[in-house]
């Protein structure tokens, strides 16, 4: 993230009076390759789910608790995808979409 997106979503949250913690660690893949860098931190981690439906017309940007197993095909229901069709986006939708 550019470090003006940071600061403009930082202003933002702060009009809503949330407190953040910005940390910077590697690129990680997994939550526990996450977790040893957040150790020093308190308070809810989360994690991202990139998603799209199986006729990649929808996209969808979930996060959940870093501890909260999701499973896909509830989460497909909920949205109305139908279950079994709800799938992880590719990196170059990801980088294309969300910059």
């Amino acid at each position: 993230m550019s470090e003006d997106l940071r600061s403009e979503l930082e202003k933002f949250l702060q009009t809503l009076n949330i407190q953040t913690t910005c940390v910077e660690h590697p690129p990680v893949f997994t939550v526990e390759e996450m977790m040893p860098h957040l150790q020093q931190l308190s308070g809810a981690v989360s994690k991202n789910l990139f998603l799209k439906d199986k006729k990649k017309k929808s996209l969808w940007l979930v996060s959940a608790r870093h501890d909260r197993q999701v499973n896909l095909n509830d989460l497909a229901k909920k949205l109305g995808v139908g279950s079994g069709n709800l799938r992880f986006a590719d990196e170059a939708i990801m980088l294309e979409k969300l910059k």
